[in-house]
């Protein structure tokens, strides 16, 4: 062989050699590329799943009943500002792009953008639930807190009647029972819903009534005794003829012994 041909044999070689690398290259930069691609689409589809996460979440109960819910049905109003301001996002309308960029350079770029955005909305979602449930609380702690307030109402009033009635029942009986009662009605289980509540004012309002009914009573004993005529006494005259007829039977008698004296006297003389 000569120099010549084994010469040429080298650069055939070599000339496979680079082929077959340039080959693998453009096979793992094609490989590259369609990792990037699927990745990318991963992403994207994770940004839709996001999003109807959200809209899960929007027509959930928690948060429909958040929805529903005033700024006066609530120790805290600002509660229902920043939920609407969170409800209201356009997180379900944001655009989602498409993963056609032309290198994996700029795939992995859309990727990372897509991620970002799933991760946003899945923040959004959870800070829509966390502020649906802040409102709940607060609107039932002001459902609880204004439940009280009518049972504490009550109370002031039945007291009010107690202090009043001092004294001035005839059963006293009546403003025990009331006063008993006031140390239950003061409990969390007597407020702590509408039926509850309604409950106990009731129960309040009986025991008053009949406080009141004693009261009732007690003010009729008193005006009837002070209505009723003083008992006749007697008279210190000898008779009940009157001052004329006593004054002529008096007179009567001393004339009869004056005239007695005088008749004897007239005898002697």
């Amino acid at each position: 062989m000569s120099d010549e041909q084994s010469e040429k044999k080298k650069h055939s070689r070599l000339f496979f050699i680079v082929a077959i690398i340039a080959i693998i290259v453009c096979v793992l930069i094609h490989s590259r590329f369609s990792q990037a691609r699927t990745s990318c689409n991963e992403a994207r589809e994770l940004v839709q799943q996001q999003q109807s996460a959200f809209d899960d979440a929007l027509s959930s109960d928690q948060v429909t009943q958040a929805s529903e819910t005033d700024k006066d049905q609530v120790q805290d109003p600002k509660l229902i500002d920043s939920f609407n301001k969170i409800s209201t996002s356009s997180v379900s309308d944001e655009k989602i792009i498409e993963c056609n960029a032309s290198s994996t350079k700029q795939l992995k770029n859309q990727e990372s953008q897509l991620r970002k955005q799933a991760d946003r909305i899945k923040q959004q979602t959870q800070n829509l639930n966390d502020s649906a449930n802040k409102v709940i609380k607060s609107r039932d702690a002001k459902f609880v807190e204004d439940m009280h307030n009518q049972v504490q109402a009550k109370i002031r009033e039945a007291q009010s009647l107690l202090d009043q009635s001092n004294g001035k029942v005839t059963e006293e009986q009546t403003r025990q029972d009331l006063q008993e009662y006031l140390k239950q009605a003061d409990q969390p289980s007597a407020y702590k819903d509408e039926d509850a509540t309604d409950k106990t004012i009731e129960e309040i309002s009986v025991r008053m009534k009949l406080v009141e009914d004693s009261m009732q009573v007690y003010e009729d004993q008193q005006k009837a005794q002070a209505q009723a005529p003083a008992p006749s006494g007697t008279s210190g005259a000898p008779t009940t003829s009157g001052s004329g007829s006593s004054s002529y039977s008096y007179s009567g008698g001393h004339h009869h012994f004056h005239f007695h004296i005088h008749h004897h006297h007239h005898h002697w003389l």
